[in-house]
């Protein structure tokens, strides 16, 4: 199973919420093309599959589409490998927009309750969140 709260996945993931249409395809084909890891290629797909299921009819083919073409290169140019940054490689600015993010996602389509991962981040995302603000206050 691949972990979805890759920090590098969730920094892209939260960029491309703030893009329109195929900006938003293009930004996260690009991370994949760029990063090309089987774990990546795994959350692009997944990341697509809930894209589709939000967008409305008239935008399905563009999506189904990309949609096809990765899932014929799953099998071949990925290595298994996965992204390699930290919490510590994000701004605080970011870290903390991911958490406020995240701490609206709802999972009652798909689970009973919060995915023990997802919460296991978020305490990760917490600590390191407070640790900046600790390091800030002393350089100011």
């Amino acid at each position: 199973m691949v972990n979805k709260f890759d920090i590098h996945w969730q920094v892209v993931r939260l960029h491309a919420k703030s893009l329109k249409g195929s900006k938003k395809i293009g930004y996260v084909i690009d991370f994949l093309q760029q990063n090309r890891y089987h774990n990546n290629w795994r959350r692009v797909h997944n990341w697509l599959q809930m894209l589709l299921l939000s967008y409305k009819k008239s935008n399905n083919y563009m999506v189904k589409l990309i949609l096809s073409t990765i899932s014929d290169l799953e099998s071949f140019r990925y290595t298994f490998d996965d992204n390699q940054m930290t919490l510590k490689d994000v701004n605080t600015t970011t870290l903390l927009k991911l958490h406020k993010d995240l701490s609206k996602r709802k999972y009652n389509f798909q689970y009973n309750k919060i995915p023990k991962a997802h919460v296991e981040f978020m305490l990760q995302l917490d600590s390191e969140i407070e640790l900046m603000k600790e390091i800030e206050e002393i350089l100011k």
